[in-house]
């Protein structure tokens, strides 16, 4: 007989300020690994920003970031679905999975990411949406990371282990640092005019099944995580 033993382990998200950035991202991706007794994942990213970047910011005085996933994109999918998507600058995003299959199974996931940035440029309006029927009918692993902003660092994981003897799931092991070393202007932070959303609207995601994880952050200095483990063993 089978017993199956599915619990999430964590799913927090801590909000720092409600600014944003400019310019491009970073991804750092860890792809599942599939082996007969130990699964382990890692994944390391760090993003500091260079004098060149900090140059582009004394050049821009606004601007407006804006992260979509709409229409019929990716509706119907099965399988391993992994989305990193961002507006902005120095945004860290990662998807990892592990799974572990033999007598006696571990599965484990690492994750660090760190920001480091200079800027005090943030957007006029961030966004982050997924809309209409995207992700309609997906199934499996469905992981998503959308950001809209600046400094946003963004996570998920999936540690899957199956033991004939009884099996292991190991704490994902998640670090997540964001710094900045300047704080927005006062014009900034007061603006009237300032504009953060995220949203799923419509359909979007309607009918999907599996494991899905959604991280959405329109903003600055936000850490999100998804981290989900499933235990399962042959008594």
């Amino acid at each position: 007989m089978m017993n199956m033993k599915a619990h999430q382990q964590e799913n927090w998200c801590k909000r720092d300020k409600g600014q944003a950035g400019q310019g491009a991202f970073v991804p750092a991706m860890a792809i599942a690994a599939l082996v007969m007794a130990l699964s382990s994942s890692t994944a390391f990213a760090q993003q500091v920003e260079s004098p060149d970047m900090q140059h582009q910011h004394s050049i821009f005085s606004s601007y407006r970031a804006a992260s979509m996933i709409s229409g019929n994109a990716l509706s119907n999918v099965s399988g391993a679905i992994n989305i990193n998507i961002a507006a902005g600058d120095s945004n860290l995003q990662s998807n990892s999975g592990a799974i572990a299959v033999g007598k006696h199974a571990v599965a484990e996931n690492i994750v660090v990411q760190r920001v480091i940035s200079n800027s005090s440029l943030s957007p006029d309006k961030a966004t982050a949406t997924i809309s209409g029927n995207a992700l309609n009918n997906a199934s499996g692993w469905v992981s998503v990371n959308q950001a809209a902003g600046i400094q946003n660092a963004q996570s998920n994981t999936l540690s899957v282990a199956l033991g004939i003897r009884g099996s292991t799931l190991t704490n994902d092991n998640m670090s997540q640092v964001v710094s900045g070393q300047q704080e927005p202007t006062g014009d900034q932070e007061s603006s009237s005019t300032s504009q953060r959303q995220v949203g799923i609207e419509g359909q979007a995601l309607s009918g999907s099944r599996g494991v899905v994880q959604v991280n959405q952050s329109a903003g600055r200095g936000n850490a999100t995580s998804n981290n989900v483990g499933m235990r399962m063993s042959l008594d």
